[in-house]
């Protein structure tokens, strides 16, 4: 195999080869390649379609961005998902179950009411209390309930709006609540 040595007009040298495979051991040999004017090597040009298909580093960037706050996104929404199932496996009575009772009747009383959970077998060591006041003339009552454990530590609240027209009005005109 031999070598030669060009120099074109622009003042760089290039190279070709002539017999042989022209191969060695990292792949094919360039057959021209690019000297500069002091003789070292030149940088070898990328075709352009290799250029055109390359991602920059700020599109590189962009995409592990979004990537990440997608991720952060879909971790948020399962430890949401997570404190909730563990939410739900109160084993204890909660305020809800008292309100139910309680808005199944049709007329309310301003006060203070309270009980327990005897009926329940394995919630007999609670009680619930509840204060019921009119926040309107009209028959609207806030009830505020909350459920204590076998030591009084609360364990659950509720505060709701009853709507109960049939309930006997204390008082007369708008007034602020007590």
């Amino acid at each position: 195999m031999k070598i030669h040595a060009r120099k074109d007009a622009g003042g760089f040298f290039s190279l070709s080869s002539s017999g042989g495979e022209g191969k060695r051991r990292g792949g094919p040999l360039n057959p021209n390649p690019t000297f500069t004017k002091d003789g070292r090597l030149g940088q070898a040009s990328l075709p352009m379609e290799a250029m055109e298909s390359a991602f920059t580093l700020i599109e590189v960037m962009i995409a592990i961005t979004i990537f990440f706050m997608a991720m952060f996104a879909i971790l948020g929404v399962l430890a949401s998902g997570v404190r909730a199932a563990t939410l739900l496996r109160n084993d204890g009575p909660t305020a809800g179950m008292v309100a139910s009772q309680l808005s199944v009747t049709n007329k309310l009383e301003e006060g203070s009411q309270s009980g327990t959970f005897e009926d329940i077998g394995v919630y007999k060591d609670y009680r619930w209390q509840a204060e019921l006041r009119e926040v309107a003339t009209n028959g609207l009552f806030q009830v505020d309930i909350g459920v204590f454990d076998g030591r009084g530590n609360q364990v659950s609240t509720l505060s709701a709006l009853l709507y109960r027209p049939d309930s006997q009005n204390s008082r007369m005109g708008l007034q602020s609540p007590r």
